[in-house]
């Protein structure tokens, strides 16, 4: 079985954090989304923009991370596959500006 803990980032793209207490070990984990177009007042379409997770207290467990995004408003989430990654990438366009983007931390439970 796995444990999920997620964090969501919205369209304007600034940094967000989560903290988390492991219920079993006590253990705080802690992530952090930043964003490559960071402080910009102005994204164009065809800009390139990279979300990086940083993740603090998951040095101990086994893990798995999932990007996915949602076209709804965070109704329902698109799992993208292959981007198991600390860092995502993708290019504005005129469909994807408004997504909300979440990063998934999967625990590998025994």
């Amino acid at each position: 079985t796995s444990e999920e803990e997620s964090h969501l980032i919205g369209e304007d793209a600034v940094a967000e954090e989560t903290e988390a207490i492991d219920e079993f070990t006590n253990v705080e984990r802690k992530i952090v989304i930043l964003s490559s177009i960071e402080g910009q007042d102005t994204v164009y379409v065809g800009t390139e923009v990279t979300l990086y997770a940083e993740l603090t207290g998951y040095d101990d467990v086994e893990y798995t991370l999932r990007w996915s995004y949602s076209e709804d408003g965070g109704n329902t989430f698109i799992i993208i596959d292959g981007a198991n990654n600390p860092s995502f990438s993708y290019i504005v366009n005129k469909t994807n500006f408004g997504y909300i983007w979440k990063l998934d931390v999967l625990l590998d439970q025994e």
